[in-house]
């Protein structure tokens, strides 16, 4: 996958200054959008991924989803490496994005539900649903969710909770590391082997350190995974060493 520089903190709007405060000309998001694609493919092991993705994503509008970042395909390795966890477990992503994962883990869940919290990136993910198919028995929802936000009304959907939440490449700024780790704790299951797989790019070690203060206000434990100990493929350790991957196994204590 192609790397992509890390995003700016979505706006509502941009504004050029004048001399004057008649002079500020502001513009609409809507005139940056990027809704040009590719579709592409990738396979992991048995399995190919038909996608859509954009070669450049209007990042200042939070649009980041349009785009395959880093930690995407260590993520796909570790699920392709250990699919039984996966079989007949009930699934959420995260900010699916383009949907790479949780693609993928559908060809082993009997449900993965896809989320992200962007209409345009939300109509991206649903046609990449429709691009694949997918063994009989399993099921794929997409669905819009804004971390820590309306959690008991998303919740009631999936009064079970889920079996297994997952996410890459969602750790950008410290001020959603709280609404994310509430929304994990919210969300999984209490129930044993219930846990949050989260894959990164480590950008700053304040956002390491506040992630795990988060998770331990929420009881929550959290394991790094050695990447040796699952990926066996040179060049993506090599990735891993260069692009500061990290791996997480979150559980409840």
């Amino acid at each position: 996958f192609e790397t992509v520089k890390p995003p700016n903190p979505p706006s509502n709007r941009t504004v050029m200054k004048g001399d004057s405060s008649d002079d500020d000309i502001c513009f609409e998001p809507t005139l940056f959008l990027n809704k040009q694609y590719s579709q592409k493919s990738s396979t992991f092991g048995d399995h190919t991924l038909n996608y859509l993705v954009a070669d450049t994503s209007s990042t200042d509008f939070d649009l980041t989803g349009q785009v395959i970042w880093p930690a995407t395909d260590l993520l796909c390795h570790y699920i392709l490496q250990n699919s039984n966890i996966f079989q007949h477990k009930s699934v959420l992503e995260l900010g699916s994005g383009v949907g790479i994962c949780g693609l993928l883990v559908s060809h082993f869940s009997r449900l993965c539900v896809l989320t992200d919290n962007n209409d345009v990136v939300l109509e991206l993910l649903r046609d990449n649903i429709i691009l694949n198919s997918y063994a009989p028995g399993s099921q794929q929802l997409c669905l819009n969710l804004d971390w820590g936000q309306e959690l008991d009304e998303f919740a009631s959907k999936f009064p079970q909770g889920f079996d297994l939440i997952i996410g890459s490449d969602i750790v950008y700024w410290q001020s959603s590391l709280g609404p994310l780790v509430r929304t994990v704790n919210r969300l999984l299951a209490h129930s044993k082997g219930s846990q949050f797989l989260l894959s990164y790019q480590s950008r700053s070690t304040q956002a390491d350190k506040l992630l795990l203060s988060e998770a331990e206000k929420e009881g929550l434990a959290v394991e790094e995974l050695i990447l040796s100990s699952f990926v066996v493929d040179p060049s993506l350790l090599e990735k891993g060493r260069t692009h500061a991957l990290k791996m997480l196994k979150i559980t409840r204590k």
